[in-house]
């Protein structure tokens, strides 16, 4: 097993956290290193031979870097910023001592056959925001060394490498690098940026910018920030932004704003329908946007259809094509909590309506926060007209739903529930929908079954199912 030699360590240690330290992490990457953070899916292929370990400044002797090959993991951090972290291995030669410094975190190398090695996470993010230090102890010497990363410039990682996280499909993100823009230039000059001046777009040729480059990569996440006050809420749309190997300096409107820690920024735009420009070294990335200048809490929506409509009781069969008309509506408790209502009124010479009222819970979430799971709680009320007129029944049916997030395309939204009340003492009632739409419009596939005891000894049982197209009434509050 390797031992640590505390005697020989420590001064170095102490020497260390008295050295020059690089800058310190900004939070979103500091997660990433310690792990704190759920896993994600990768958003394209990315792999830790993408990336080479520089030395900034003269090497130490008798030092091997190198990322592990094979182990790179996506995180999630501030919820909605995904970044790559891979494993630094470190062995030395003849050294009595010597610790890495990363992430405000001292990582002491170990003794082992061979010299000294380390090994210590890192997020996979160039330059000097990401410099990891190194101290060595050797022949009553103390050296200091620095190491940063960097993609490597013939790391072609495709057109995906512009990442839209999914929390941004509401928001009717795109992001657009200006290569993708260049359809005259060849396949060769758009891919390294020597574009002559009349094979760029006119953007391009106007201020000079290049295309996006092959080594570069951008991960964007989004939020919307809702700001209380008199009169309406506002909002504005939050952008936390992380664009790899462009340096620390981005420009956006003409405005120099540098990273500061990290190269991640934070961008908060205004809400509507909107174009951002942003620049670093000479390449240029577009964003275009729709936030609601005035959220809501509350909404109506409303859904019609052709349903096939069973219905038998003690002297009536009824098997009939019907319309069914729906009703929706929904207000925001909070980001995970919110009430829920839904009502289907069936015309026929025996009508049947139903109408529910439930409090929609999100439980969890899974596969990288694109499908959520939520319980339902409450009660039904469903309304039946027999010989002797109208009879109402009042039941809890208990229920659950699935939603994946950018289903089938991006911003569509699947929606999958049921709502179960079963047979106890000769009744039951179940509820079945798939939905799926996007923004407020929507298409649904629905199955309501209901049975009710009559006296003396008879009863109902009816059954609908269709398809709904839904349309947005309202939204207010």
């Amino acid at each position: 097993m390797p031992r640590c030699r505390p005697s020989v360590l420590l001064p170095s240690l102490l020497l260390l956290l008295l050295s020059a330290a690089p800058a310190a992490l900004a939070a979103p990457l500091r997660d990433v290193v310690d792990g704190n953070v759920p896993g994600a899916r990768a958003p394209f292929a990315l792999a830790p031979e993408d990336y080479e370990v520089r030395w900034v400044g003269e090497p130490l002797p008798g030092v091997r870097v190198a990322l592990e090959p094979g182990r790179l993991q996506w995180l999630r951090s501030a919820e909605v910023l995904v970044v790559p972290r891979g494993r630094l291995l470190v062995q030395v030669e003849g050294a009595s001592g010597g610790a890495l410094l990363y992430a405000g975190a001292l990582h002491p190398l170990v003794q082992q056959r061979g010299g000294l090695q380390g090994a210590i996470p890192v997020a996979l993010v160039s330059g000097a925001q990401n410099a990891i230090a190194l101290n060595l102890r050797r022949g009553g010497e103390t050296l200091h060394g620095q190491l940063e990363l960097r993609l490597r410039p013939d790391a072609h990682l495709g057109e995906e490498r512009l990442a839209v996280d999914a929390s941004c499909s509401p928001f009717e993100l795109q992001l657009r690098g200006l290569q993708a823009e260049v359809s005259a230039a060849s396949p060769e000059a758009a891919a390294t940026g020597d574009l002559s001046p009349s094979e760029q777009p006119p953007a391009m040729a106007r201020q000079g910018a290049r295309p996006l480059r092959a080594d570069s990569w951008v991960s964007v996440g989004c939020r919307l920030v809702a700001l209380e006050g008199r009169g309406e809420r506002t909002s504005s749309l939050e952008l936390t932004l992380l664009w790899d190997n462009v340096g620390s300096v981005l420009e956006v409107g003409g405005v120099e704003v540098p990273a500061g820690e990290a190269p991640v920024w934070t961008l908060r735009l205004p809400p509507g329908t909107g174009s951002v420009t942003l620049e670093a070294q000479g390449q240029q990335l577009q964003l275009d946007y729709r936030a609601p200048e005035h959220p809501r809490l509350a909404s109506l929506g409303l859904g019609v259809g052709p349903y096939l409509y069973h219905y038998s009781a003690p002297g009536v069969l009824l098997d009939v094509p019907v319309p069914v008309l729906t009703l929706y509506a929904s207000y925001a408790l909070s980001r995970s909590a919110r009430v829920v209502s839904f009502a289907a009124v069936t015309p026929s010479s025996r009508p049947f309506g139903d109408i529910g009222l439930y409090l929609r819970t999100e439980s969890f979430t899974l596969f990288d926060r694109r499908l959520a799971v939520a319980v339902f709680l409450g009660g039904h009320l469903s309304v039946f007209r027999d010989a002797d007129g109208a009879l109402r029944r009042f039941a809890l049916p208990q229920g659950a739903e699935v939603a994946w997030v950018d289903a089938l395309r991006r911003g569509g939204r699947l929606l999958s529930g049921a709502l179960v009340y079963p047979g106890i003492g000769g009744r039951s009632y179940y509820n079945a929908w798939l939905r799926w739409g996007v923004g407020s419009t929507f298409v649904e596939l629905n199955y309501i079954s209901v049975r009710e005891p009559l006296a003396p000894g008879g009863r109902i049982s009816l059954r609908t199912y269709g398809v709904s197209v839904g349309l947005p009434l309202a939204s207010f509050l």
